[in-house]
Order: C-alpha cells, then sequence, then structure tokens
C-alpha cells in the first residue's frame, strides 16, 4: 500500500498557507523606488531636489518636450472613465493637465482615478509632455498650452515631525 497521496488532496491548507507566507515574503524584501510608478504618494523626503519647470515658462515653444511641474491642485473634473482633467495651480499661473488612460506610458484607469480621488490644495509633481490645445480653441488658464500627464504623484507629510514639535518660550526669545 502506497502512502502517497494525488496532488490535490489533504495536506493542501499547510502548502496554500506555505506559499501565502512565501509571497508576502519575497513582496516585503523589494525595495520600490516611489516615483517609479506612475501615479502614487511620494514621501516628502524623496520629493526634495528635483528639476522642476516653472509652470509661467510654458508657451507655444516647448510644445513636445517633457517636462516635471510641481504644483497644488486647483480643481479635478473626471470626464470619462479613461479620462480627466486637472487644473495645476503653480505659483500665480495655472496649467491644464491631462490623464488620459493608454495615452502615455504606464497611464492606466487607476492614475485616472488616482487623480480624481486628490483634493484641492494638494501638492502634486507631474511629469508630462507639452502640447498645443486643438486649433481655434482658448483654454481658460494662464497658460495656453496643456501637460499630457505620463506621472502624477502627491507628496506626502514628512517621516520625521521635528519641525512641527513645540517651541518653549526660551527657544522662541532666543
Amino acid at each position: 500500500m502506497s502512502t502517497e497521496q494525488p496532488a490535490g488532496s489533504s495536506g493542501g491548507a499547510a502548502a496554500a498557507a506555505s506559499k501565502k507566507h512565501t509571497r508576502s515574503r519575497g513582496r516585503a524584501k523589494k525595495a520600490r523606488d516611489p516615483y517609479e510608478s506612475a501615479h502614487g504618494v511620494v514621501p516628502f523626503e524623496l520629493f526634495r531636489g528635483r528639476p522642476w519647470t516653472r509652470a509661467k515658462d510654458l508657451g507655444e515653444a516647448m510644445a513636445g518636450r517633457h517636462v516635471l511641474l510641481f504644483g497644488c491642485v486647483h480643481s479635478v473634473r473626471l470626464l470619462s472613465r479613461t479620462a480627466a482633467v486637472l487644473v495645476l495651480l503653480s505659483g500665480s499661473s495655472t496649467v491644464i493637465c491631462r490623464v488620459v488612460a493608454g495615452a502615455g506610458e504606464g497611464v492606466t484607469t487607476r492614475t485616472v482615478r488616482f487623480a480624481v480621488t486628490l483634493p484641492r490644495q494638494t501638492a502634486v509633481d507631474v511629469e508630462g509632455v507639452v502640447s498645443l490645445p486643438e486649433s481655434g480653441r482658448r483654454l481658460p488658464t494662464s497658460q495656453q498650452v496643456e501637460i499630457q500627464v505620463t506621472k502624477l504623484h502627491s507628496i506626502g507629510p514628512p517621516t520625521k515631525r521635528q519641525d512641527a514639535t513645540p517651541r518653549t518660550q526660551v527657544e522662541l526669545d532666543d
């Protein structure tokens, strides 16, 4: 009499538990760059030192160029399941950023949903390509170009709250 069992019988729960444990352990070891994905929240520490383009410097001459912008969400509007429009306020300039799934490298419907869930005045980091609007159409923003978004990241709070600690009266007087 053989003690071997068919592949799918008894011991399946233990095998499933060990597989699940192995998979989660593998994910935990993998270090990821938050800017690698097309969207998400980036820690404040990784946010500094990026070469941003000023929104006021955008113009027709920059059409087709890849840019990196920083600003706050002024408004967001969902156009369809695969497209959204985000108005970015950067300094005193506003720029329309179009998030279209499938149009850019890595932009998915999840990226569109992420854009729509951003509350007003959220600090964001937008990467994209400068494009001109359809001929004869005037944009209701200060810049007459659009950004076709390839990556969209919101800036998370700092992990260490040293700056937020209350100061004593002696420290303020010095």
